[in-house]
């Protein structure tokens, strides 16, 4: 059976299936603490719409602190510095997340499964020459 796989293909798959868990827990986590209990409204003090590093993210101030919290890109370019946008509070983690980028998240979710079983499959069994 080994003669099918290629040499790092454990570590590989190993790898895959670590990011996955990751991402699904991680996904799992924030889900459970989306309720409109921690929806919370901000002013937006500075943006960083960066199209060339795809950084988008704003900057804003909630009870004296600075805030920076990641948004996506068709977000990030309808808002001006002074607007009023929603956010999540996760208060475990002080942190704010945007709901359309943790929906998004599930794509990364997703792909990184996809590659996880496809990493699974004997790659030389596939190419042999018959």
């Amino acid at each position: 059976m080994n003669k099918y796989f290629i040499k790092n293909q454990l570590i590989i798959t190993l790898f895959f299936a670590a990011l996955s868990a990751y991402l699904i827990k991680n996904y799992i986590d924030n889900s459970e603490n989306l309720n409109h209990n921690n929806k919370k409204e901000i002013v937006i003090s500075e943006k960083n719409c960066g199209i060339h590093n795809g950084a988008y993210s704003i900057s804003f101030l909630y009870n004296d602190k600075r805030y920076n919290s990641k948004i996506l890109g068709d977000q990030c370019l309808d808002l001006k510095i002074g607007d009023k946008y929603e956010l999540f509070y996760f208060k475990k983690n002080d942190e704010f997340v945007d709901y359309h980028s943790f929906k998004h998240s599930k794509k990364g979710i997703i792909f990184s499964v996809i590659i996880f079983i496809l990493s699974l499959m004997p790659y030389k069994y596939i190419f042999i020459k018959k």
